[in-house]
């Protein structure tokens, strides 16, 4: 009987780990390969975690922001929030933040990117700030912003 009793907590602990979707998933080991490869990625949905390294507003254009990654090694990525000037958002340097949005590659040199000169950012349907708790989403993404809080990484096209 006891046996058993300990069998079935391994099993329901076990089974209802892997069912269990932890919230908004990030993807930050596929990086590297992003980076390596921008124009195979262009387009694609992803998501990663991160610090807050820099934060543009002029209050003109949308926000746009430099994390950086700690894993697999230190990386930075520019993220360009897709929301309208004067939403609320509250964002600072030293935050942590998970972003979701779609991978987009461009030619070095582009003026409206301003200090981005990797070719490369995330267009941001959706941010968890993590520091403070507050979530923020493009109002035509919030189907996809709620899925990514299910724990599921959707498709933008949806």
């Amino acid at each position: 009987m006891i046996k058993r009793f300990i069998l079935f907590i391994i099993a329901v602990t076990y089974f209802g780990s892997v069912a269990a979707e932890e919230p908004y998933p990030i993807q930050n080991k596929i990086f590297i390969k992003m980076k390596a490869n921008p124009k195979k990625w262009q387009g694609k949905e992803v998501a990663f975690q991160g610090v807050i390294d820099e934060f543009i507003d002029s209050g003109k254009s949308a926000p746009y922001f430099k994390i950086k990654m700690p894993s697999p090694e230190v990386a930075e990525l520019w993220a360009a929030l897709l929301f309208k000037p004067g939403m609320g958002y509250n964002f600072k340097v030293g935050d942590i933040v998970r972003i979701f949005g779609y991978y987009q590659s461009f030619d070095k040199g582009v003026e409206s990117v301003g200090a981005n000169n990797s070719g490369f950012h995330l267009l941001t349907f959706c941010v968890v700030n993590i520091s403070t708790s507050e979530t923020y989403f493009m109002p035509q993404g919030i189907k996809q912003c709620e899925s990514w809080g299910r724990g599921e990484l959707p498709k933008l096209n949806n």
